[in-house]
Formats: structure tokens, sequence, C-alpha cells
């Protein structure tokens, strides 16, 4: 029903908020946040999955996971700061990240409403959600890796100077 799909969007917005609240310090505190990508996105995908199997009977759990995976986009954020030693960088790093970022998102949400409509069904929008997680998993592993984008060294071996 309407008023329970309502119900099930309002439970991802909600989760929202916390998560984003605890992923930022839970990924500063970590040396490497690579299990923070692999747990989000984790979560996502299995989330994406009981959606496809049992969208009906598991729909309030699909909808936990989803808001639960949400934490990528702090994350995201997160690690903009994390990967750049200088203003000048961060700066840098951010415009490129976040002009990408919010163009794909765009393209992304009406991507997904066009192939509704084009196939009148959900496999070909969620097989386009598959597609995005499997470039997201090597993409957000590299991006999580213990470096700065402006020096060629670790950041554990830049903490000890």
């Amino acid at each position: 029903s309407a008023a329970r799909a309502g119900l099930l969007s309002a439970v991802v917005s909600v989760l929202a908020i916390p998560v984003s609240l605890v992923v930022p310090p839970v990924a500063t505190r970590l040396r490497t946040q690579r299990p923070l990508v692999v747990g989000l996105l984790g979560v996502s995908v299995t989330g994406y999955v009981g959606m496809l199997i049992a969208p009906v009977a598991g729909g309030l759990l699909w909808m936990t996971l989803i808001g639960l995976g949400l934490g990528m986009f702090p994350l995201n954020l997160t690690l903009i700061a994390l990967r750049a030693r200088t203003a000048q960088a961060t700066a840098a790093l951010s415009a490129f990240v976040q002009g990408i970022g919010y163009v794909i998102a765009a393209i992304g949400s009406l991507l997904v409403g066009v192939l509704h409509d084009a196939t009148g069904g959900w496999h070909a929008p969620f097989a386009v959600l598959f597609a995005l997680a499997a470039v997201m998993a090597p993409v957000g592993w590299y991006a999580a890796a213990d470096r700065y984008v402006d020096a060629p060294e670790p950041r554990s071996a830049a903490r000890t100077r």
C-alpha cells in the first residue's frame, strides 16, 4: 500500500541521520576505512537482493539495511578530508569528487525512473544498482587505502615525523 511504502521510505531517511553522525567519527579513528567500505556496501547490496527476492515480506529489513548502507555518503565526504594534507589539496579533491559524484547521482536517479517506465519492472533498475555497486567496490577499496593523494607515502609514515 502507499502507506506502507511511505513508512518504509521513512525508515531509510530516519536511519540515515544517525548513521551520518556515527560513520565520520568511526572512520577518523581507523587507519584504513576499508572495513567500513566493505560493510556499508555489503548491507546495501544485501538490501537490494532482498528487495528483489522478497520485497513485501522483508520490506522493513531491506529498508533498514539500505538505510545503514547510506553511510557510504558521509564516509565519502570524510575520506576527502582524510586523504589530503593541505587545505588546497582538500579543496581540489572535494571539488573533483563532489562534482563527479553529484552528476552521477542526478543521472542515476533519472536513469532508474526511465528504466522502470521503459521496462515496466524493477529488474533493469536493480541491474544498474548492482553495476554501480560493482564499480563502487574497487573504487571505495582504493579510496580507503592508508595514504594521502598529495603525498607518495602512506599516512601512517607521515604521522611518525
